[in-house]
């Protein structure tokens, strides 16, 4: 009964893309659909610019809905709200800056190959949101790099929650448990895998395993964040990659200090960096180092092998 469901859910997807496809003109069409075989596939990237695919300013009302139902598809209900109080964030920059270049609505739809081949995928991405699904025979197989960011960064935000419990993880920890997690120097200006197709990072700080059962809950929970914004059956797939892990601190460790952590293990890497404006500006993504972009060869040659 469960493989049934898988499977039911994995030919909606691929018919909801399909409708949103056959939702689009032409011109719209030419510009979402991509080749799977595209460098720019694995191009994630979280800065402002253009990217390819289209945006709600390129669509009809009727198109952009079509989109917006495909968000839910992959997203939980968290995931869509989280998403769109990203986005919402980019009106309080327009203010903020006087910038009328900020707008919510340059966040682009991109389809890289066919739905219903083989493989293909999906990418939902603009300024500080990157979020990237794969797709084997009918199955969603990869979720990640899964990025979000958020500026300003105020109690009750989208991130709020990483920031208050990335400090309730490091005050739990025993002075002997600090000198393993922390380590010295300054936090870096950004994440280190920030839009790389590949995460290689050192495993380095404390096993969480070491950590009392209370920090060890509030690991679980830091990853949740990013599980649980999927959809049901991609959110339990992932909750099996947590063994393992690390966790790991650099700068500041009180609020409004600049500060870094990162939680990592085989499949999971979770980097969390809050440096800019002030500490006031979050950037935090979700990465599997042996399932990005469905465990892709083409994104470990370009990793090793920059073009």
């Amino acid at each position: 009964m469960v493989l049934a469901a898988l499977l039911v859910q994995s030919m909606e997807f691929d018919n909801d893309v399909q409708v949103f496809l056959d939702t689009l003109t032409t011109e719209n069409r030419d510009r979402v659909v991509q080749s799977f075989e595209s460098k720019d596939r694995l191009n994630w990237r979280f800065v402002p610019g253009d990217r390819a695919g289209a945006d709600a300013r390129d669509m009809s009302d009727r198109e952009e809905k079509a989109g917006a139902a495909l968000l839910k598809k992959v997203l939980s209900s968290t995931g869509v709200k989280r998403a769109n109080d990203i986005r919402d964030l980019e009106a309080v920059l327009r203010s903020l800056e006087n910038n009328s270049w900020r707008d919510t609505q340059r966040y682009w739809h991109t389809v890289f190959g066919q739905p219903g081949s083989d493989k293909w995928g999906y990418r939902y991405e603009g300024h500080h949101l990157s979020l990237n699904f794969t797709f084997k025979g009918g199955e969603m197989v990869s979720s990640s790099p899964q990025f979000y960011g958020t500026n300003p960064s105020k109690p009750g935000g989208p991130l709020f929650f990483l920031n208050l419990t990335g400090h309730l993880v490091l005050e739990s920890l025993t002075d002997a448990q600090k000198s393993e997690a922390i380590v010295s120097g300054r936090a870096p200006a950004d994440i280190l895998t920030a839009g790389k197709p590949v995460p290689k990072l050192e495993a380095e700080g404390l096993l969480v395993s070491e950590m009392s059962e209370p920090a060890q809950k509030l690991i679980a929970s830091l990853i949740d964040l990013f599980d649980k914004d999927l959809n049901k059956a991609e959110s339990a797939r992932r909750a099996k990659n947590r063994g393992g892990l690390r966790f790991v601190w650099i700068g500041g460790t009180e609020q409004g200090q600049g500060h870094y952590y990162r939680i990592q293990g085989p499949n999971v890497v979770i980097e969390y960096d809050n440096t800019q404006n002030g500490a006031n500006h979050i950037h935090a993504v979700y990465r599997d180092p042996s399932n990005d972009f469905g465990n892709d060869p083409l994104a470990e040659h370009y990793h090793d092998h920059p073009h």
